[in-house]
């Protein structure tokens, strides 16, 4: 592969709100573009367990700075004050960085489209990458308008599923250039580091009092909205008025916590509904898992869910876009119904009581993230993109 030209610098920018998905996709391409040549940077808005998360890539070699231009792609009332305000300084502050690239990690519409305006404007091309699956919504022309100028810069947009690419590329096409790159590149996972792992399967459970003949179900990520961790607590209660020797472990911070916390005192359920909070080392907690439960009502690509599975551990979630990336035709996985209550809850059942299909889907769940999901792959199809975008 032929190295980059001269400026090698690209700036990483985007916002959610929240230390997820996202943000560990953020930091892995920022420390791939550096081990091959480049020089990134990360700009982003200040967020729950930022400063943590900057200082671990700033110790890495990757420069991590505050960026937070007032929002003004939506039709919202101070739109044409916050625009000028952005023009006056935020363009400024962006262009003083002069980067060869800007990626905008496009997650909600106000801030990586302002972003992409940004850009625009500086005279920086720009490549897009597509974390969630936006339902078709009619925009505003004051929206259309400046999205359209914004894209003019776009050169390239990849989603980390086919159905994040497709919502996309459902909303925006008409407004995109017609010589635009579009790629699926999905998430990738440390198959090195989520592996299979008595040892921490034995040493969680026990300190968690989990015996061994348990089903310890669980859910690995953010305690959010778009998760639905109060609704999965709800079809919690019903299954485990059904099935005694189960068991469900949270592993994750939120905003959601302490009202999830609370739900399960209400429902006496704090024996058998636990909650470890955020842990550095996910891998752990996977392993010492018998299914992992995603339920999530929209998902980009639900990386806990390959994590899981590289880690030997059978996972099921919700049919809705991102998941069903993952999980459609998948040996170590299945497909949950979405929205209805009722039906997710026979499926759980009628898997908890199948011993010898949960054993075959655990035997197949890594092998089969191994071979789409691997990291080296991965790794190769980003710095190709790249490397399209800027020929």
């Amino acid at each position: 592969m032929t190295q980059p030209g001269p400026n090698r610098r690209v700036l990483i920018t985007s916002y959610s709100g929240e230390l997820g998905g996202m943000e560990i996709r953020m930091a892995d391409e920022a420390r791939l573009l550096r081990a091959n040549g480049y020089q990134p940077s990360i700009a982003i808005r200040k967020f729950r367990g930022v400063d943590q998360w900057a200082q671990q890539l700033r110790q890495q070699g990757v420069p991590v700075s505050h960026y937070d231009p007032p929002p003004f792609i939506e039709d919202w009332s101070w739109r044409r004050l916050n625009k000028l305000r952005a023009s006056l300084f935020s363009r400024a502050l962006l262009k003083r960085t002069d980067p060869a690239l800007v990626h905008v990690f496009f997650c909600w519409t106000f801030y990586g489209g302002s972003a992409l305006w940004l850009a625009h404007k500086c005279g920086i091309p720009c490549i897009a990458s597509i974390h969630n699956a936006f339902p078709l919504a009619k925009l505003p022309p004051w929206t259309v308008n400046h999205l359209r100028e914004a894209f003019q810069s776009l050169k390239g947009v990849y989603g980390v599923s086919q159905s994040a690419l497709d919502h996309f590329l459902a909303n925006y096409r008409p407004l995109l250039r017609p010589d635009i790159k579009t790629a699926v590149i999905p998430n990738s996972v440390d198959t090195g580091r989520f592996v299979p792992n008595p040892v921490a399967r034995r040493q969680i459970r026990q300190q968690f009092g989990i015996g061994d003949d348990t089903m310890l179900l669980g859910a690995v990520g953010r305690m959010s909205e778009q998760k639905r961790p109060l609704e999965l607590i709800r079809l919690l209660a019903g299954l485990m008025a059904r099935q005694p020797r189960v068991s469900f472990l949270f592993v994750g911070d939120g905003p959601l916590l302490g009202e999830a916390q609370a739900l399960v005192q209400q429902l006496r359920l704090q024996q058998r509904i636990l909650f470890a909070g955020f842990r550095d080392t996910p891998w752990e907690y996977f392993a010492a898992l018998d299914l992992h439960v995603l339920n999530s009502w929209t998902e980009g690509f639900g990386l806990a869910t390959a994590e899981a599975m590289a880690c030997g551990v059978p996972a099921v979630g919700t049919d809705v876009p991102g998941t069903r990336d993952i999980l459609q035709g998948c040996p170590g996985g299945m497909l949950l119904a979405a929205g209805d209550d009722a039906e997710k809850l026979c499926q759980l059942e009628q898997l908890l009581q199948d011993s010898p299909r949960l054993q075959r889907m655990a035997e197949q769940a890594r092998p089969y993230v191994m071979h789409r999901f691997g990291k080296q792959q991965i790794e190769s199809r980003i710095l190709d993109f790249y490397q399209k975008v800027l020929e």
